[in-house]
């Protein structure tokens, strides 16, 4: 809900001026081209710390799935980097449907644990143990995993009809994600082990 705000935000000054310079492009237009290339650097140097860390987040949760330790999570990092890189230099369409079909399949997934016969509704008692305020720390957080959404600054101008398509393509991304961020700790929840604690369902880092 907060980010509808945020997001709606960028994509109508992308739909008003598509430009692939993304948020350099309208730093400049108020602020002028020394703001811009501030702005512009800023993100530049942010793929080189925050790709790898995304990765071997990623990595982890394979690693926590197959058994593995430190270096079958450094390895599934780096494949999935070269897939992102792979992914990036074939082209925005291919990149696009890539991703559309993960998406679907990971939708797909977290509908079948939602159904799984060992899900139960009893596994979220107690509810809230920690108290309200952990759960709006834990809000907080999630805000910040829906971050990203001045992405769509720089594909703006790939849009064949920006005007139209871009409030669309928002909305639909809304829906989609805000859906999984929804539901994927509620699976997590009701397919735990009676008495199992929560954090126990996510894994630590694989090298400790």
């Amino acid at each position: 809900m907060f980010c509808t705000p945020v997001a709606f935000s960028f994509a109508e000054m992308s739909r008003q001026q598509p430009d692939a310079g993304g948020i350099a492009h309208f730093v400049a237009r108020a602020c002028g081209r020394r703001a811009s290339a501030v702005a512009g650097y800023l993100f530049y140097f942010a793929i080189p710390f925050g790709a790898p860390a995304t990765a071997v987040i990623g990595g982890n949760y394979i690693a926590h799935a197959l058994g593995g330790g430190r270096g079958t999570a450094l390895a599934a990092a780096g494949l999935l980097l070269t897939a992102a890189f792979a992914g990036n230099a074939v082209g925005i369409r291919m990149s696009s449907g890539i991703q559309l079909v993960l998406m679907v399949l990971l939708v797909g997934l977290l509908a079948l644990a939602l159904a799984a016969p060992y899900a139960r509704a009893e596994n979220f008692e107690p509810f809230a143990p920690h108290g309200y305020w952990a759960v709006g720390g834990v809000a907080s957080l999630l805000f910040f995993c829906f971050a990203g959404w001045e992405a769509v600054t720089r594909l703006a101008g790939e849009f064949r009809h920006p005007e139209r398509d871009l409030k669309r393509a928002t909305w639909l991304t809304l829906v989609v994600v805000g859906w999984v961020r929804a539901w994927r700790p509620t699976a997590c929840c009701r397919g735990r082990s009676r008495g199992a604690p929560v954090r126990a369902r996510f894994p630590p880092p694989a090298w400790n």
